[in-house]
């Protein structure tokens, strides 16, 4: 194999999980979330001619651009073919042992509670184990504003899942 295959085959198996994760905030579903990061992979295999300084944020920033390009098609064949496609609430986004599946409900309720930029930091910083240099790059934004979305999104968390613990 060579080294730049084996660098993207590493890279696809240290993060697989966290890729799908991301994909799922976009497609909500997971069988679309698989499709969107094996095409995010073949676009960056296929294209990938200069040497790039963060494989792994550049890697997600695919991932991300791959499903929003994907969300655009479904909405224009949604639109032409008039019908909503509905996605399963019923799957979930995290697997957990069945002790812990109440906890897992909240968080998901609580993540669903957030903007969808807040939530994507969180998903990228908690579950993806990005740096915030890596995020910005992911999402073509700055630091400041990671750390400033992360900042944010950790205190309505808190609100939300006190809230829900209270209840």
């Amino acid at each position: 194999m060579a080294p730049e295959q084996a660098l993207w085959a590493s890279l696809f198996d240290t993060c697989q999980a966290a890729l799908l994760l991301l994909a799922r905030q976009y497609t909500g579903c997971c069988a679309e979330a698989e499709d969107v990061v094996q095409e995010a992979f073949l676009r960056v295999i296929r294209g990938s001619q200069q040497p790039l300084d963060d494989p792994k944020a550049y890697m997600f920033a695919a991932v991300r651009n791959t499903a929003i390009d994907f969300v655009k098609r479904e909405d224009r064949r949604n639109r032409r073919e008039a019908v909503v496609a509905q996605h399963s609430d019923a799957e979930q986004m995290f697997q957990c042992p069945l002790e812990m599946e109440e906890r897992r409900a909240a968080i998901e309720a609580a993540l669903q509670g957030l903007p969808k930029d807040q939530r994507e930091v969180i998903v990228l910083k908690v579950w993806s184990e990005l740096t915030s240099p890596q995020i910005a790059v992911a999402l073509k934004t700055n630091e400041r504003t990671v750390a400033s979305r992360y900042q944010y999104a950790i205190a309505k968390l808190r609100k939300l899942l006190d809230g829900m613990e209270d209840e």
